[in-house]
């Protein structure tokens, strides 16, 4: 049950936090119209790639983010979270990436690159009439 609830709760602090950058992105700094990114969409069926991705990165940042706060803070709500353990691929040593470098580099930059390139392909995709 614990499992469920610690995994509902990042769920849905991911979705929530992804539905504002993506919000931001595309109707406050690129003053889109939200039925014309509705409509590039559902013509571009493609383009729904970047909001899973985001939501994906999102998830994992949330759930290492949570890890952070829980160690740092004693366990939060009585679930016990773990990080997302990723490893370097270039020593042969399984070497993990620690969490901190993840939680201000790794994550951080993969976002902003992943915000950048849905704004492009909005932008880019016509809508056939």
């Amino acid at each position: 049950m614990k499992t469920l609830l610690r995994c509902g709760l990042v769920s849905l602090c991911a979705i929530v936090t992804a539905m504002a950058t993506l919000g931001f992105v595309w109707f406050a700094i690129l003053r889109m119209e939200p039925s014309l990114v509705a409509q590039k969409m559902t013509l571009d069926r493609t383009l729904f790639i970047f909001p899973v991705l985001i939501l994906v990165e999102l998830y994992c940042f949330m759930n290492d983010l949570f890890a952070y706060l829980s160690r740092k803070h004693g366990v939060l709500l009585d679930l016990d979270f773990s990080e997302i353990r990723f490893t370097y691929d270039l020593d042969m040593r399984n070497t993990a990436v620690p969490l901190r470098s993840k939680l201000l580099g790794m994550y951080p930059i993969t976002i902003a690159l992943l915000l950048f390139g849905s704004a492009v392909a909005v932008l880019r995709a016509s809508p056939d009439w």
